[in-house]
Protein backbone atom coordinates (compact mmCIF):
# COMPACT_ATOMS: atom_id res chain seq x y z
CA UNK A 1 0.00 0.00 0.00
CA UNK A 2 2.59 2.37 0.78
CA UNK A 3 4.67 1.42 -1.70
CA UNK A 4 2.27 1.51 -3.97
CA UNK A 5 1.90 -2.00 -5.02
CA UNK A 6 -1.21 -3.17 -5.86
CA UNK A 7 -3.22 -6.77 -4.83
CA UNK A 8 -4.49 -8.87 -7.31
CA UNK A 9 -7.22 -11.54 -6.65
CA UNK A 10 -8.51 -14.05 -9.64
CA UNK A 11 -11.94 -14.92 -9.21
CA UNK A 12 -10.77 -18.51 -8.18
CA UNK A 13 -8.95 -16.89 -4.88
CA UNK A 14 -11.70 -14.75 -3.69
CA UNK A 15 -14.10 -18.06 -4.34
CA UNK A 16 -11.52 -19.73 -1.77
CA UNK A 17 -12.31 -17.34 1.25
CA UNK A 18 -15.69 -15.48 -0.08
CA UNK A 19 -18.86 -17.61 1.01
CA UNK A 20 -22.69 -16.92 1.31
CA UNK A 21 -22.76 -16.17 5.01
CA UNK A 22 -20.03 -13.48 4.58
CA UNK A 23 -21.54 -11.83 1.46
CA UNK A 24 -25.40 -11.82 3.61
CA UNK A 25 -23.35 -10.61 6.61
CA UNK A 26 -21.44 -8.04 4.35
CA UNK A 27 -24.73 -6.49 2.39
CA UNK A 28 -26.47 -6.47 5.09
CA UNK A 29 -23.95 -4.22 7.02
CA UNK A 30 -23.94 -1.98 3.58
CA UNK A 31 -27.36 -1.91 3.62
CA UNK A 32 -27.55 -0.16 7.04
CA UNK A 33 -24.68 2.03 6.24
CA UNK A 34 -26.17 3.47 3.15
CA UNK A 35 -29.84 3.84 5.54
CA UNK A 36 -27.48 5.47 8.11
CA UNK A 37 -25.84 7.96 6.15
CA UNK A 38 -22.76 6.32 6.19
CA UNK A 39 -22.00 5.49 2.62
CA UNK A 40 -21.85 7.33 -0.74
CA UNK A 41 -23.80 5.03 -3.67
CA UNK A 42 -24.22 7.00 -6.17
CA UNK A 43 -26.93 5.58 -9.31
CA UNK A 44 -25.04 3.14 -11.95
CA UNK A 45 -24.02 4.62 -14.82
CA UNK A 46 -25.79 2.32 -17.25
CA UNK A 47 -23.70 2.40 -20.84
CA UNK A 48 -25.87 0.25 -24.00
CA UNK A 49 -24.12 -0.77 -27.29
CA UNK A 50 -24.78 -0.44 -31.09
CA UNK A 51 -27.76 -2.99 -31.80
CA UNK A 52 -26.36 -6.19 -33.20
CA UNK A 53 -24.20 -6.67 -29.92
CA UNK A 54 -26.93 -7.91 -26.92
CA UNK A 55 -25.11 -6.03 -23.97
CA UNK A 56 -23.94 -3.49 -21.79
CA UNK A 57 -21.77 -2.22 -19.46
CA UNK A 58 -22.76 -0.68 -16.18
CA UNK A 59 -20.24 1.33 -13.77
CA UNK A 60 -21.04 1.46 -10.15
CA UNK A 61 -18.63 3.62 -7.54
CA UNK A 62 -19.31 3.87 -4.08
CA UNK A 63 -17.38 4.84 -0.74
CA UNK A 64 -17.64 3.25 2.22
CA UNK A 65 -16.85 5.89 4.70
CA UNK A 66 -16.92 3.73 8.14
CA UNK A 67 -14.60 1.59 6.36
CA UNK A 68 -11.81 3.95 4.92
CA UNK A 69 -12.35 2.48 1.55
CA UNK A 70 -13.65 3.18 -1.62
CA UNK A 71 -14.08 1.66 -5.29
CA UNK A 72 -15.74 1.17 -8.59
CA UNK A 73 -17.41 -2.43 -10.14
CA UNK A 74 -17.53 -2.82 -13.61
CA UNK A 75 -20.20 -5.05 -14.75
CA UNK A 76 -20.87 -6.75 -18.19
CA UNK A 77 -24.30 -8.19 -19.33
CA UNK A 78 -24.20 -10.38 -22.62
CA UNK A 79 -27.43 -12.55 -22.67
CA UNK A 80 -26.44 -14.50 -25.59
CA UNK A 81 -22.52 -15.35 -24.14
CA UNK A 82 -22.93 -19.07 -22.72
CA UNK A 83 -24.47 -19.88 -26.10
CA UNK A 84 -21.79 -18.02 -28.16
CA UNK A 85 -18.45 -17.96 -25.97
CA UNK A 86 -19.06 -20.56 -22.88
CA UNK A 87 -18.83 -17.18 -20.90
CA UNK A 88 -20.82 -16.08 -17.93
CA UNK A 89 -23.87 -13.38 -19.17
CA UNK A 90 -22.45 -10.93 -15.94
CA UNK A 91 -19.25 -10.61 -15.56
CA UNK A 92 -17.32 -7.98 -13.48
CA UNK A 93 -14.21 -6.34 -12.19
CA UNK A 94 -13.80 -4.33 -9.14
CA UNK A 95 -11.28 -1.60 -8.55
CA UNK A 96 -10.57 -0.19 -4.74
CA UNK A 97 -8.86 2.81 -3.61
CA UNK A 98 -8.49 4.24 -0.30
CA UNK A 99 -10.18 7.53 -0.53
CA UNK A 100 -7.83 10.42 1.29
CA UNK A 101 -5.25 9.76 -1.29
CA UNK A 102 -7.24 8.04 -4.15
CA UNK A 103 -4.25 5.29 -4.40
CA UNK A 104 -5.63 1.91 -6.01
CA UNK A 105 -4.52 -0.46 -3.59
CA UNK A 106 -6.82 -3.47 -5.14
CA UNK A 107 -7.75 -5.05 -8.11
CA UNK A 108 -10.60 -7.90 -7.87
CA UNK A 109 -12.61 -10.01 -9.95
CA UNK A 110 -15.87 -8.89 -9.74
CA UNK A 111 -17.82 -11.92 -11.35
CA UNK A 112 -18.27 -14.24 -7.85
CA UNK A 113 -18.34 -11.44 -6.00
CA UNK A 114 -21.41 -9.71 -8.27
CA UNK A 115 -23.36 -12.99 -8.23
CA UNK A 116 -22.85 -12.99 -4.42
CA UNK A 117 -23.66 -9.86 -4.16
CA UNK A 118 -27.11 -10.11 -5.84
CA UNK A 119 -28.54 -13.07 -4.34
CA UNK A 120 -27.16 -12.36 -0.69
CA UNK A 121 -29.31 -8.95 -1.31
CA UNK A 122 -32.22 -11.76 -1.73
CA UNK A 123 -31.19 -13.30 1.68
CA UNK A 124 -31.51 -10.36 3.32
CA UNK A 125 -34.42 -9.35 2.15
CA UNK A 126 -36.10 -12.50 3.26
CA UNK A 127 -34.55 -12.46 6.45
CA UNK A 128 -36.04 -9.17 7.17
CA UNK A 129 -39.70 -9.32 5.45
CA UNK A 130 -40.95 -12.84 4.56
CA UNK A 131 -42.50 -14.38 7.31
CA UNK A 132 -40.93 -16.46 9.74
CA UNK A 133 -42.63 -19.94 9.23
CA UNK A 134 -42.18 -19.60 5.63
CA UNK A 135 -41.19 -23.01 4.65
CA UNK A 136 -42.04 -22.82 0.84
CA UNK A 137 -39.47 -21.03 -1.85
CA UNK A 138 -39.94 -20.74 -5.29
CA UNK A 139 -36.59 -19.66 -7.86
CA UNK A 140 -37.39 -18.99 -11.09
CA UNK A 141 -34.82 -18.42 -12.98
CA UNK A 142 -32.11 -21.78 -12.51
CA UNK A 143 -29.24 -19.36 -14.01
CA UNK A 144 -26.18 -18.30 -12.30
CA UNK A 145 -28.24 -15.77 -10.29
CA UNK A 146 -31.00 -17.96 -9.24
CA UNK A 147 -28.43 -19.78 -7.73
CA UNK A 148 -27.11 -17.85 -5.59
CA UNK A 149 -30.50 -15.88 -4.77
CA UNK A 150 -31.67 -19.51 -3.76
CA UNK A 151 -28.65 -20.19 -1.79
CA UNK A 152 -28.84 -16.92 0.10
CA UNK A 153 -32.04 -17.28 1.01
CA UNK A 154 -31.77 -20.89 2.24
CA UNK A 155 -28.93 -19.26 3.96
CA UNK A 156 -30.85 -16.44 5.32
CA UNK A 157 -33.92 -18.47 6.67
CA UNK A 158 -33.63 -21.88 8.50
CA UNK A 159 -36.96 -22.66 8.07
CA UNK A 160 -37.53 -23.20 4.23
CA UNK A 161 -37.66 -27.36 3.30
CA UNK A 162 -38.97 -26.78 -0.05
CA UNK A 163 -37.52 -25.26 -2.60
CA UNK A 164 -39.11 -25.22 -6.14
CA UNK A 165 -37.50 -23.94 -9.13
CA UNK A 166 -38.43 -22.81 -12.44
CA UNK A 167 -36.85 -22.37 -15.43
CA UNK A 168 -37.70 -23.44 -19.34
CA UNK A 169 -34.47 -24.93 -20.07
CA UNK A 170 -34.51 -29.20 -18.33
CA UNK A 171 -30.70 -28.94 -18.25
CA UNK A 172 -30.45 -25.51 -16.07
CA UNK A 173 -33.23 -27.61 -14.18
CA UNK A 174 -30.99 -30.61 -13.75
CA UNK A 175 -27.91 -29.09 -12.83
CA UNK A 176 -29.54 -26.76 -9.95
CA UNK A 177 -31.09 -29.27 -8.31
CA UNK A 178 -28.01 -31.09 -8.15
CA UNK A 179 -25.99 -28.54 -7.05
CA UNK A 180 -28.82 -27.59 -4.46
CA UNK A 181 -29.43 -30.81 -2.73
CA UNK A 182 -25.51 -31.55 -2.31
CA UNK A 183 -25.28 -27.56 -0.51
CA UNK A 184 -28.83 -28.57 1.67
CA UNK A 185 -29.58 -32.27 1.62
CA UNK A 186 -32.60 -31.49 4.06
CA UNK A 187 -34.64 -29.37 1.52
CA UNK A 188 -36.80 -30.92 -0.99
CA UNK A 189 -36.10 -30.12 -4.76
CA UNK A 190 -39.03 -29.42 -7.21
CA UNK A 191 -38.31 -28.55 -10.56
CA UNK A 192 -41.03 -27.11 -13.21
CA UNK A 193 -40.75 -26.06 -16.52
CA UNK A 194 -43.60 -23.32 -15.63
CA UNK A 195 -43.09 -20.91 -13.24
CA UNK A 196 -46.82 -19.96 -13.37
CA UNK A 197 -47.62 -23.97 -11.75
CA UNK A 198 -45.50 -23.33 -9.05
CA UNK A 199 -46.84 -19.97 -7.47
CA UNK A 200 -49.29 -21.14 -5.10
CA UNK A 201 -48.52 -22.00 -1.95
CA UNK A 202 -45.28 -20.36 -2.05
CA UNK A 203 -44.54 -18.55 0.77
CA UNK A 204 -41.40 -16.24 -1.18
CA UNK A 205 -40.74 -15.88 -4.24
CA UNK A 206 -37.25 -14.85 -6.00
CA UNK A 207 -36.70 -14.01 -9.59
CA UNK A 208 -33.58 -13.90 -11.00
CA UNK A 209 -33.98 -14.21 -15.27
CA UNK A 210 -32.84 -12.72 -18.13
CA UNK A 211 -36.20 -12.24 -19.25
CA UNK A 212 -37.68 -9.08 -20.83
CA UNK A 213 -41.29 -9.69 -19.53
CA UNK A 214 -42.42 -8.83 -16.65
CA UNK A 215 -43.38 -12.65 -15.20
CA UNK A 216 -44.93 -12.16 -12.23
CA UNK A 217 -47.18 -9.43 -13.41
CA UNK A 218 -50.97 -10.00 -12.76
CA UNK A 219 -50.58 -13.82 -11.16
CA UNK A 220 -52.24 -14.68 -8.35
CA UNK A 221 -50.34 -14.34 -5.68
CA UNK A 222 -51.21 -15.88 -2.08
CA UNK A 223 -51.06 -13.43 0.85
CA UNK A 224 -48.33 -12.85 2.94
CA UNK A 225 -45.57 -13.83 0.13
CA UNK A 226 -42.67 -11.87 -0.13
CA UNK A 227 -41.14 -11.22 -3.50
CA UNK A 228 -37.75 -10.80 -4.27
CA UNK A 229 -36.80 -9.27 -7.45
CA UNK A 230 -32.86 -9.82 -8.63
CA UNK A 231 -33.34 -8.56 -12.06
CA UNK A 232 -36.93 -7.38 -12.78
CA UNK A 233 -38.07 -3.62 -11.95
CA UNK A 234 -41.10 -2.74 -10.50
CA UNK A 235 -42.90 0.08 -12.15
CA UNK A 236 -46.30 1.43 -11.37
CA UNK A 237 -48.69 -1.28 -12.70
CA UNK A 238 -47.12 -3.74 -10.71
CA UNK A 239 -47.68 -2.13 -7.09
CA UNK A 240 -51.61 -2.93 -6.96
CA UNK A 241 -50.50 -6.62 -6.64
CA UNK A 242 -49.18 -6.28 -3.51
CA UNK A 243 -49.65 -4.43 -0.08
CA UNK A 244 -46.41 -2.52 0.56
CA UNK A 245 -43.26 -2.30 -1.62
CA UNK A 246 -39.37 -2.53 -0.55
CA UNK A 247 -37.01 -1.00 -3.01
CA UNK A 248 -33.18 -2.09 -3.19
CA UNK A 249 -31.66 2.01 -3.38
CA UNK A 250 -34.37 4.19 -4.34
CA UNK A 251 -32.57 7.15 -3.19
CA UNK A 252 -30.38 6.32 -5.75
CA UNK A 253 -33.07 6.52 -8.75
CA UNK A 254 -34.24 10.08 -7.17
CA UNK A 255 -30.68 11.38 -7.42
CA UNK A 256 -30.77 10.74 -10.92
CA UNK A 257 -33.71 12.13 -12.11
CA UNK A 258 -33.58 15.09 -9.69
CA UNK A 259 -30.24 15.96 -11.12
CA UNK A 260 -31.80 16.06 -14.82
CA UNK A 261 -35.01 18.06 -13.37
CA UNK A 262 -32.43 20.92 -11.85
CA UNK A 263 -31.38 21.12 -15.39
CA UNK A 264 -34.46 21.43 -17.11
CA UNK A 265 -35.49 23.82 -14.27
CA UNK A 266 -32.46 25.83 -15.33
CA UNK A 267 -33.13 26.23 -19.07
CA UNK A 268 -37.13 26.83 -18.63
CA UNK A 269 -36.65 29.21 -15.59
CA UNK A 270 -39.27 27.44 -13.91
CA UNK A 271 -38.61 26.57 -9.95
CA UNK A 272 -36.99 23.29 -9.09
CA UNK A 273 -39.32 20.57 -7.10
CA UNK A 274 -37.59 17.34 -5.75
CA UNK A 275 -39.46 13.93 -6.82
CA UNK A 276 -39.53 11.03 -4.05
CA UNK A 277 -41.43 7.89 -4.54
CA UNK A 278 -44.39 8.31 -1.90
CA UNK A 279 -44.97 4.70 -3.24
CA UNK A 280 -42.03 3.09 -2.11
CA UNK A 281 -42.77 2.33 1.87
CA UNK A 282 -39.31 1.98 2.88
CA UNK A 283 -35.39 1.10 1.82
CA UNK A 284 -34.25 -2.58 2.28
CA UNK A 285 -31.53 -0.73 4.67
CA UNK A 286 -34.48 1.36 6.52
CA UNK A 287 -35.60 -1.90 7.37
CA UNK A 288 -32.97 -3.21 8.32
CA UNK A 289 -31.29 0.05 10.64
CA UNK A 290 -34.69 0.31 12.16
CA UNK A 291 -35.47 3.39 10.28
CA UNK A 292 -38.94 1.84 8.96
CA UNK A 293 -40.74 -1.40 10.09
CA UNK A 294 -40.91 -4.35 8.25
CA UNK A 295 -43.77 -6.99 7.61
CA UNK A 296 -46.70 -6.35 9.53
CA UNK A 297 -48.42 -8.99 9.21
CA UNK A 298 -48.76 -12.35 8.40
CA UNK A 299 -51.18 -11.37 5.22
CA UNK A 300 -49.02 -8.44 3.81
CA UNK A 301 -47.99 -9.28 -0.09
CA UNK A 302 -44.33 -7.82 0.26
CA UNK A 303 -42.07 -7.16 -3.17
CA UNK A 304 -38.69 -6.13 -2.67
CA UNK A 305 -36.70 -4.77 -5.89
CA UNK A 306 -34.47 -2.24 -7.72
CA UNK A 307 -35.99 0.97 -7.75
CA UNK A 308 -39.07 1.48 -9.59
CA UNK A 309 -39.44 3.07 -13.19
CA UNK A 310 -41.93 5.33 -11.68
CA UNK A 311 -42.95 6.22 -15.11
CA UNK A 312 -46.00 8.16 -13.71
CA UNK A 313 -44.13 10.27 -11.27
CA UNK A 314 -41.31 11.05 -14.10
CA UNK A 315 -43.60 12.40 -16.48
CA UNK A 316 -45.78 14.76 -14.14
CA UNK A 317 -42.60 16.35 -12.45
CA UNK A 318 -41.43 16.73 -17.03
CA UNK A 319 -44.69 18.20 -17.56
CA UNK A 320 -43.36 21.19 -15.20
CA UNK A 321 -40.96 22.30 -17.58
CA UNK A 322 -42.15 20.76 -20.59
CA UNK A 323 -45.81 20.35 -20.57
CA UNK A 324 -46.64 19.36 -24.29
CA UNK A 325 -44.43 15.66 -23.16
CA UNK A 326 -46.68 12.62 -22.93
CA UNK A 327 -45.99 9.17 -22.07
CA UNK A 328 -45.87 6.45 -24.75
CA UNK A 329 -47.36 3.04 -23.84
CA UNK A 330 -44.28 0.95 -25.16
CA UNK A 331 -41.52 0.98 -27.27
CA UNK A 332 -43.65 0.25 -30.14
CA UNK A 333 -45.62 3.68 -30.38
CA UNK A 334 -41.99 5.47 -30.00
CA UNK A 335 -40.43 3.95 -32.33
CA UNK A 336 -43.71 4.46 -34.90
CA UNK A 337 -44.82 7.94 -34.04
CA UNK A 338 -41.23 9.46 -34.21
CA UNK A 339 -40.96 11.07 -37.99
CA UNK A 340 -37.16 10.94 -38.66
CA UNK A 341 -36.54 8.13 -40.65
CA UNK A 342 -39.30 9.92 -43.04
CA UNK A 343 -37.82 13.51 -43.01
CA UNK A 344 -33.93 12.51 -42.90
CA UNK A 345 -33.02 9.71 -45.25
CA UNK A 346 -35.42 10.21 -48.38
CA UNK A 347 -35.03 13.70 -48.86
CA UNK A 348 -31.50 14.02 -47.87
CA UNK A 349 -30.94 11.56 -50.92
CA UNK A 350 -32.68 13.93 -53.14
CA UNK A 351 -29.80 16.43 -51.86
CA UNK A 352 -27.15 14.32 -53.53
CA UNK A 353 -26.29 16.74 -56.24
CA UNK A 354 -26.24 19.83 -53.96
CA UNK A 355 -24.16 18.21 -51.25
CA UNK A 356 -21.18 16.45 -53.18
CA UNK A 357 -21.11 19.84 -55.34
CA UNK A 358 -20.62 21.74 -52.08
CA UNK A 359 -23.46 23.80 -52.30
CA UNK A 360 -24.55 25.84 -48.97
CA UNK A 361 -28.32 25.18 -48.31
CA UNK A 362 -31.06 25.32 -45.72
CA UNK A 363 -32.45 21.68 -45.15
CA UNK A 364 -35.78 22.44 -44.58
CA UNK A 365 -36.00 25.86 -46.41
CA UNK A 366 -34.71 24.23 -49.71
CA UNK A 367 -37.55 21.25 -49.84
CA UNK A 368 -39.14 20.89 -52.70
CA UNK A 369 -42.59 19.38 -53.53
CA UNK A 370 -41.02 15.76 -54.76
CA UNK A 371 -39.37 15.72 -51.30
CA UNK A 372 -42.46 15.96 -49.32
CA UNK A 373 -44.86 13.40 -51.83
CA UNK A 374 -41.64 11.01 -50.84
CA UNK A 375 -42.06 11.90 -47.37
CA UNK A 376 -45.85 11.48 -47.69
CA UNK A 377 -45.62 8.00 -49.33
CA UNK A 378 -42.88 6.72 -46.93
CA UNK A 379 -45.82 7.87 -44.40
CA UNK A 380 -48.27 5.43 -45.90
CA UNK A 381 -46.26 2.69 -45.25
CA UNK A 382 -45.84 3.50 -41.96
CA UNK A 383 -49.51 4.08 -41.40
CA UNK A 384 -49.99 0.92 -42.48
CA UNK A 385 -47.36 -0.54 -40.10
CA UNK A 386 -48.98 0.65 -37.44
CA UNK A 387 -52.69 -1.00 -38.30
CA UNK A 388 -50.89 -4.08 -38.07
CA UNK A 389 -49.60 -4.15 -34.79
CA UNK A 390 -52.56 -2.16 -33.53
CA UNK A 391 -50.45 1.53 -32.79
CA UNK A 392 -52.40 4.66 -33.00
CA UNK A 393 -50.77 7.77 -34.71
CA UNK A 394 -51.60 10.80 -36.50
CA UNK A 395 -50.42 10.76 -40.06
CA UNK A 396 -47.30 13.21 -41.11
CA UNK A 397 -49.37 16.42 -41.86
CA UNK A 398 -51.73 16.04 -38.94
CA UNK A 399 -48.66 16.01 -36.59
CA UNK A 400 -47.05 18.69 -38.21
CA UNK A 401 -50.39 20.93 -37.78
CA UNK A 402 -50.73 19.55 -34.22
CA UNK A 403 -47.38 20.23 -32.93
CA UNK A 404 -46.55 23.78 -34.53
CA UNK A 405 -50.00 25.58 -35.41
CA UNK A 406 -49.42 25.14 -39.56
CA UNK A 407 -51.73 25.24 -42.04
CA UNK A 408 -51.43 23.86 -45.97
CA UNK A 409 -50.26 21.06 -47.34
CA UNK A 410 -47.18 19.14 -46.28
CA UNK A 411 -44.77 20.42 -48.13
CA UNK A 412 -46.41 24.24 -47.37
CA UNK A 413 -45.89 23.48 -43.74
CA UNK A 414 -42.31 22.15 -44.06
CA UNK A 415 -40.96 25.08 -46.86
CA UNK A 416 -42.51 27.51 -44.09
CA UNK A 417 -42.16 25.93 -40.86
CA UNK A 418 -40.67 29.32 -38.58
CA UNK A 419 -39.16 26.31 -36.17
CA UNK A 420 -36.90 24.82 -39.12
CA UNK A 421 -35.73 27.91 -40.49
CA UNK A 422 -31.75 28.22 -40.50
CA UNK A 423 -31.04 24.61 -40.32
CA UNK A 424 -28.29 23.99 -42.89
CA UNK A 425 -28.04 20.85 -44.74
CA UNK A 426 -25.42 18.09 -44.63
CA UNK A 427 -22.05 18.95 -45.80
CA UNK A 428 -21.23 15.29 -46.61
CA UNK A 429 -23.09 12.57 -47.61
CA UNK A 430 -22.21 10.11 -44.71
CA UNK A 431 -24.03 12.24 -42.22
CA UNK A 432 -26.48 11.02 -39.39
CA UNK A 433 -29.47 11.74 -41.34
CA UNK A 434 -27.85 8.50 -43.58
CA UNK A 435 -25.41 6.43 -41.90
CA UNK A 436 -27.82 6.62 -38.26
CA UNK A 437 -31.51 6.75 -39.56
CA UNK A 438 -30.91 4.48 -42.26
CA UNK A 439 -29.48 1.39 -40.19
CA UNK A 440 -31.00 1.96 -37.17
CA UNK A 441 -34.51 3.47 -37.87
CA UNK A 442 -35.67 2.30 -41.38
CA UNK A 443 -33.89 -1.06 -41.37
CA UNK A 444 -35.80 -1.56 -38.18
CA UNK A 445 -39.06 -0.59 -39.87
CA UNK A 446 -38.11 -3.23 -42.66
CA UNK A 447 -37.76 -5.66 -40.06
CA UNK A 448 -40.72 -5.12 -38.57
CA UNK A 449 -43.20 -4.78 -41.74
CA UNK A 450 -41.48 -8.30 -42.61
CA UNK A 451 -42.41 -9.99 -39.51
CA UNK A 452 -46.00 -8.30 -40.27
CA UNK A 453 -45.99 -9.39 -44.31
CA UNK A 454 -46.15 -5.80 -45.15
CA UNK A 455 -44.97 -4.57 -48.63
CA UNK A 456 -42.90 -1.37 -47.83
CA UNK A 457 -41.71 -0.16 -51.45
CA UNK A 458 -40.98 3.10 -50.75
CA UNK A 459 -38.52 2.45 -47.74
CA UNK A 460 -36.98 -0.27 -49.58
CA UNK A 461 -35.87 2.06 -52.32
CA UNK A 462 -34.43 4.61 -50.09
CA UNK A 463 -32.70 2.17 -48.19
CA UNK A 464 -31.09 0.35 -51.24
CA UNK A 465 -30.28 3.73 -52.71
CA UNK A 466 -28.47 4.46 -49.30
CA UNK A 467 -26.74 1.37 -49.27
CA UNK A 468 -25.36 1.85 -53.23
CA UNK A 469 -24.17 5.23 -52.69
CA UNK A 470 -22.46 4.86 -48.96
CA UNK A 471 -21.80 1.08 -49.29
CA UNK A 472 -19.51 0.59 -46.36
CA UNK A 473 -20.30 3.70 -44.48
CA UNK A 474 -23.69 1.88 -43.24
CA UNK A 475 -23.97 -0.62 -40.99
CA UNK A 476 -26.24 -4.12 -41.59
CA UNK A 477 -28.56 -2.44 -38.96
CA UNK A 478 -31.10 -3.76 -37.34
CA UNK A 479 -32.06 -6.74 -39.41
CA UNK A 480 -34.01 -10.05 -38.24
CA UNK A 481 -31.04 -11.71 -36.82
CA UNK A 482 -29.72 -8.37 -35.12
CA UNK A 483 -32.63 -7.99 -33.48
CA UNK A 484 -33.02 -11.66 -32.17
CA UNK A 485 -35.89 -12.81 -34.41
CA UNK A 486 -36.35 -15.08 -36.92
CA UNK A 487 -38.65 -16.28 -39.85
CA UNK A 488 -40.87 -17.77 -37.55
CA UNK A 489 -41.31 -14.80 -35.12
CA UNK A 490 -44.54 -13.31 -35.21
CA UNK A 491 -46.62 -10.01 -34.68
CA UNK A 492 -47.73 -11.26 -31.36
CA UNK A 493 -44.53 -12.57 -30.41
CA UNK A 494 -42.80 -8.88 -30.71
CA UNK A 495 -46.05 -7.32 -29.25
CA UNK A 496 -45.38 -9.61 -26.05
CA UNK A 497 -41.64 -8.37 -25.92
CA UNK A 498 -42.61 -5.23 -26.29
CA UNK A 499 -45.37 -4.60 -24.16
Amino acid sequence: MENGNILVLSERQIMSVLDMPAALESVETSLREIAEGRCINPMKLHMSLRPGIQGYLNSMPSCLLAQDVMGAKLVSVYKDNAKNFSLPVTMGTIVLHHPESGLPFAVLGGTYITALRTGAAAGVGAKYLARKDSHVLLQIGAGAQGRMGAEAILCAMGTVDELRVADISPDALKSFAEEMQEKFPQVRIVPYTDYRKAIPGAQIICAGTTSPQPLLRGMPLDKGVTVLLIAELVDDSDLRWYDRCIMDFPECFCDRINDDLRGWSARTGSPFEEIRLETCSASLGEVIAGKKPGRSSDDERIVVGYPSRKNSVILAAIQRYLPEYRMAPDILMVSLDNLNFEFHPGPTLLYTAMIENGIDFEYYSDFTPSQARLIEAIDQERLALCRAYGVKVRDVAQTFHDEYGYEGTLYEMIKHADVYKGIKGPSALNSRFLTEDIPYSLRAIQTLAQIANISTPTIDTVVNLAYILLGDDLDDGRTLSQLGFNSSTTVSDLLELCR
